[in-house]
């Protein structure tokens, strides 16, 4: 019976897993809406093609940042084209959102054997644990000719050049002629080799057709089972964002695959180019204090500038390398920021901060990052040194994308001000009875790093005492700290009231030549006291 038992709850905690896998892998769906055919014409240089697929978030989670993998292609011919990394950013998702991720693949040859690949969903950027996954097959790599008839128009609506980080607009317009029997048209921006897509990360698409067809499609490359299959006037809008820069314009060559007959044809190209991109973007770092006390907390900001730019800008992260040297400095969990609005703590490694999302900076304005950190107890001076990123190119301190120009900033810890006071006493005759005058004096130090500021010292005159008006003396002894102003406190007090200072103060001039009415003298100095900065005062008192 016990072994009965066990086999039952073995069972019933295998269908738990099950049910679990079954759920997390609804909680995402991967739909292809690109061609299932990949269409060459090795002749024209026609060997690379968009693919794309949406992701849609199922589950009743918000996810900050989205991240899509193509990879692990099989097959003799089908791979990732050799400007494509395989990685997109789709950025925030939240439960039931839908968006489209584009990938750039090429072909080695025509070939009728299946070509597959997998499509992964992550959490944030690769390399970590995935959401889920699907595989995706391209039936046949298919050879295509030209119809001479129908020809496309490409315009670059802009802007020409582009601004690194920000969207570059390619428009397509052209027509089908007659639709063949199997009815479809599918779509691709770019076609031959030398187009870089990590220069430019495809990121939504608008296919509006007219005439023997209609309709919008939006975000999608393939459009099958065509009601009509009279002449179809069509305009697609690309959108392409930034993500790198190079030494010479890039050829953009889009292509729009018809059916004609019973065979599938390619329109005449029109190629245009794209001006390389240019960078608006730089980075700088702020600290809220140049100085800091060992142990204390300070806030950084990492702050992006989009000054000279006209167009919206992204980067994909920040990272902030922080100082190991004179110690090691502590992220605050919870204290990051962007814009004034929380946003998840950095993943650490080592020193290394990196927050990693969808960072837009508007055209002309600056963006900031913030957080905090703990200096240990150790003095010193502290630099830190922060990037950002767009693609593989690296935000810093100048415009220049080629250099390695950090942003920096630099703060000491010090310790605090320690302040240390003596007190002694003269007398005009070692024998002290009424009428001996007694001179005080007060010697104050600054035995800290860091300048302690405005502070006030309190003195009690000793009962039965009168205080010499014009005995005041000040001597600064090193560190120039301005002359005290001198306030004196009258009240009735007896020798046996506590010896607290009287509130409010109450400034008082005198008359004579002792004053006495005087029961406490309040110095109170102005201006900062350096460190190691020492300084004292003098005055004398007449014993009644």
């Amino acid at each position: 019976m016990k072994m009965k038992s066990l086999l039952i709850k073995l069972l019933l905690l295998c269908s738990l897993f099950v049910c679990m896998g079954q759920v997390s892998a609804q909680a995402w769906t991967i739909t292809r809406t690109s061609s299932p055919k990949f269409y060459t014409d090795f002749g024209a240089g026609i060997r690379c093609m968009y693919v794309s697929y949406q992701i849609t978030n199922n589950s009743t989670s918000n996810y900050t940042d989205i991240w899509v993998a193509a990879d692990t292609f099989t097959g003799v011919s089908v791979t990732l084209a050799p400007g494509e990394d395989g990685i997109v950013q789709l950025g925030s998702m939240a439960a039931g959102q839908t968006k489209t991720a584009f990938f750039y693949i090429r072909a080695l040859s025509n070939i009728a054997a299946p070509q597959t690949h997998t499509v992964r969903i992550y959490p944030t950027r690769p390399p970590t644990a995935e959401l889920a996954s699907s595989s995706f097959t391209q039936t046949v790599v298919e050879d295509t000719i030209q119809a001479n008839a129908n020809k496309i128009t490409t315009t670059i609506a802009g802007p020409n050049p582009p601004g690194l980080g920000g969207i570059v607009t390619v428009t397509v317009t052209g027509h089908s002629g007659s639709i063949g029997s199997q009815n479809l048209l599918s779509y691709t921006p770019a076609s031959e080799l030398s187009w870089t897509a990590n220069n430019y990360q495809l990121v939504s698409s608008t296919i509006v057709l007219s005439g023997g067809n209609t309709g919008t499609y939006t975000d999608r490359l393939f459009i099958s089972g065509l009601a009509s299959d009279s002449d179809t006037n069509y305009t697609v809008t690309y959108e392409f964002r930034a993500t790198g820069v190079s030494t010479a314009p890039q050829i953009v060559t889009p292509m729009v695959f018809i059916a004609s007959g019973t065979n599938i044809k390619h329109t005449q190209g029109d190629p245009n180019t794209i001006s390389p991109a240019t960078n608006s973007l730089t980075l700088s770092k702020l600290s809220s204090a140049t100085s800091v006390y060992p142990g204390g907390t300070l806030t950084y900001t990492l702050r992006l500038s989009n000054a000279g730019g006209a167009y919206d800008a992204t980067v994909e992260d920040f990272t902030d390398t922080l100082p190991t040297t004179p110690g090691s400095l502590a992220y605050v969990t919870n204290s990051s920021a962007y814009n004034g609005v929380a946003i998840s703590n950095p993943s650490i490694s080592g020193a290394t901060l990196t927050w990693v999302g969808s960072f837009t900076v508007p055209a002309g304005q600056t963006r900031d990052l913030t957080f905090q950190v703990t200096f240990p107890n150790t003095g010193g001076t502290y630099t830190n040194r922060a990037v950002a990123h767009v693609g593989g190119f690296q935000i810093d301190s100048t415009l220049a994308t080629g250099d390695n120009s950090p942003a920096s900033v630099a703060v000491t810890a010090r310790t605090p001000p320690n302040i240390k006071l003596d007190k002694s006493y003269s007398a005009n005759t070692a024998i002290i009875q009424s009428g001996t005058e007694i001179t005080y004096t007060i010697t104050f130090t600054n035995l800290g790093e860091t300048a302690a500021t405005t502070f006030t010292l309190f003195d009690m005159i000793p009962a039965r005492t009168d205080f010499k008006v014009g005995s005041l003396t000040y001597t600064p002894i090193r560190g120039g700290v301005a002359a005290p102003i001198v306030s004196y406190a009258n009240a009735a007090r007896s020798p046996a009231d506590p010896p607290q200072p009287p509130s409010p103060w109450v400034s008082y001039t005198p008359s004579g030549t002792y004053d006495t009415q005087v029961t406490f003298i309040r110095w109170a100095f102005s201006g900062n006291i350096p460190a190691n900065a020492s300084s004292t005062i003098t005055f004398t008192v007449r014993i009644q």
